[in-house]
């Protein structure tokens, strides 16, 4: 894990984008089919609504193995979705989860309690909506937005550590956070790459197609977003770790 120049950023996300070229349907597809399951979930009583968060992990390690799949010139077929339901990965894989449910509940506590709860009682039904209020609890849910997001920046690599290498959760979560620290300006300059284009991408929409018409795209560009994180976290992965798992790949067949 030796120290990267803040260029390797901008080196992971042309990889990231190459990748996505050689297999773009067959990996928006498998990305399609793993929010649908989420949104299945919810239909689970009791538990439903936390299972989209624990089986988060689970899910990206599927995309990733579908990235590693293309990187080796295979085709990603429908039997990646729940390659990560074995038991040696699934549980440290839903604690991991697990974790990530804790952050969400956190940051959701920061949220309520900088906004006094407006946002709350507004999805609750309790006040009417009001855009003004809407307004004042902007910097509220940029600092949750910010505690999940960094949360997810740091133990980015827990995931494929626990699928690929096979390490324990707090083994994982050590050295994800320690490679992203000594990584930090590539992440740095990624993560403002895909800021700016985010925000170029929604504006330019705005502008051609208007704000109302705008809003339809939000879903298939937060798609294509998902989707290329997970191509840009599999080459971070690769370069960092040096590992490219062909067994996994074969056993996934």
């Amino acid at each position: 894990m030796n120290k990267l120049p803040a260029n390797t950023g901008w080196q992971w996300i042309k990889q990231a984008f190459s990748l996505f070229r050689k297999q773009p349907f067959a990996l928006t597809a498998l990305m399609l089919s793993c929010l649908f399951l989420s949104v299945a979930f919810l239909l689970i009583p009791l538990f439903g609504p936390i299972l989209p968060v624990l089986t988060i992990p689970l899910f990206s390690a599927a995309l990733l193995q579908a990235c590693a799949d293309i990187d080796q010139g295979k085709p990603v077929h429908s039997g990646l979705l729940f390659v990560a339901f074995k038991r040696q990965t699934l549980w440290p894989l839903a604690a991991l989860g697990s974790l990530y449910l804790l952050v969400t509940l956190l940051a959701f506590g920061v949220m309520c309690w900088m906004d006094d709860g407006r946002l709350l009682k507004m999805a609750l039904n309790e006040t009417p909506f009001d855009i003004a209020l809407l307004e004042e609890s902007k910097y509220a849910v940029q600092t949750a937005t910010t505690i999940m997001q960094l949360a997810w920046l740091f133990s980015c690599f827990a995931t494929p550590l626990i699928y690929w290498q096979k390490m324990s959760l707090g083994k994982a979560l050590f050295f994800s956070f320690f490679s992203v620290a000594r990584a930090l300006k590539a992440f740095a300059t990624s993560v403002i790459i895909f800021f700016v284009v985010s925000q170029f991408a929604g504006l330019l929409a705005a502008i051609v197609f208007g704000t109302t018409q705008a809003i339809i795209l939000i879903l298939p560009i937060t798609l294509l977003s998902m989707v290329l994180i997970h191509c840009w976290l599999y080459v971070s992965y690769r370069q960092i770790f040096g590992a490219v798992p062909e067994q996994e790949a074969a056993q996934a067949k």
